[in-house]
């Protein structure tokens, strides 16, 4: 293990990371609540909006960057809700999706850029098609692309500040 790497896992080790994370008040649950907002919906709002509320933080020596530095992650429903939701069907921790493995390779090998004309080729047809439940998971997934694609200009931004 080279002399950084150590640094790099005693500092992670060490907790130091916590430092760099701030806390989110997060009334997202509310108003979903109140505006009747759909599953998918819920969960492309919540994840938009802890990506923008993310801080772009490196640790000494790192070269591949990203660590979290909101605290709280969102509730997609508020209590009455989960309550209701739970009587009928079983949901895992807050209501949310956990440990979704996506096809990071072809991301990586073709890039988001690709993936977001892929997806936007898949809503002009889903459109013309007239089939609305691909023209919303679409829209979602582009909503999803562009707030990662977002995260990464600033963090791209933000180490340009730094050299």
């Amino acid at each position: 293990m080279t002399p950084r790497i150590q640094s790099l896992l005693k500092h992670i080790l060490e907790k130091q990371h916590a430092a760099l994370r701030h806390d989110a008040n997060w009334t997202l649950a509310q108003k979903f609540s109140r505006d009747n907002t759909p599953p998918e919906q819920r969960a492309v709002a919540a994840l938009c909006a802890v990506l923008a509320a993310e801080v772009p933080a490196f640790l000494p020596g790192e070269r591949i960057a990203f660590i979290r530095t909101v605290k709280q992650l969102p509730d997609l429903y508020t209590p009455s809700e989960m309550e209701t939701l739970r009587m009928h069907a079983y949901y895992h921790e807050r209501g949310c999706i956990f440990n979704i493995t996506p096809d990071y390779a072809t991301t990586i090998c073709s890039g988001l850029d690709t993936r977001r004309a892929e997806l936007e080729s898949r809503l002009a047809r889903a459109r013309n098609e007239q089939d609305q439940s691909a023209t919303e998971f679409l829209t979602c997934a582009i909503h999803c692309v562009d707030a990662v694609l977002d995260l990464s200009d600033r963090y791209r931004a933000a180490a340009q500040a730094q050299g």
